[in-house]
């Protein structure tokens, strides 16, 4: 009987430890998943806001010299997450092109594209040389007739670095509270 009890508290011990560092491990990779899922929700709400207010910068300029365009292209390479910006015309030519994107962009993108044939926003993921880029597109109007599309790139790398910065923090947190855990199980098994 003796044996028989000394043989539960291992079990019981062993068993309290699995559910403990289960329950770690799904709590942890649970909030990854939300953290990314809202890190890409972000990305979506500024991309449309900011392809929306410079919808209302490039629609003036389409009416003047081209290199006003080019200017506002070139301003607005490279920030942040942000790859760059390139604006059409109605034929789907390019116009500017910030120099912060690749030079294999002559074209409109098939979401730009979507939105120029729609004449309505259009948004999503594309390939574009060799990257997985967020492109927000947004058709732009002169005196109420389309004149093009502006194609806003946003590149999304960054959630995924921080969500393997996030994997291996959280899998030495979870190392250090299994052992925590299972330090606390040992001793307190003692008192059962």
């Amino acid at each position: 009987m003796k044996q028989y009890i000394h043989h539960f508290k291992i079990t019981s011990r062993h068993a309290a430890t699995a559910v403990a560092v289960a329950a770690s491990i799904y709590f942890s990779f649970s909030a990854l998943h939300n953290q990314k899922v809202r890190q890409q929700r972000d990305l979506e709400a500024s991309s449309a806001l900011l392809a929306d207010g410079l919808r209302e910068a490039v629609e003036p300029l389409l009416s003047g010299p081209k290199a006003r365009l080019q200017e506002l292209a070139d301003r607005f390479g490279r920030r942040a997450h942000l790859t760059g910006i390139a604006v059409f015309d109605e034929k789907g030519e390019l116009v500017a092109r910030s120099k912060s994107l690749s030079t294999e962009l002559t074209k409109p993108p098939r979401i730009a594209q979507d939105a120029l044939k729609r004449g309505r926003e259009a948004e999503g993921y594309e390939l574009i040389a060799g990257k997985r880029l967020r492109v927000n597109a947004v058709p732009l109007e002169v005196r109420e007739k389309p004149a093009g599309v502006l194609a806003v790139f946003h590149d999304p790398a960054f959630i995924e670095a921080r969500a393997d910065r996030t994997r291996r923090d959280s899998a030495l947190r979870m190392l250090y509270q299994a052992a925590l855990f299972l330090a606390a199980v040992w001793v307190f098994g003692f008192f059962i």
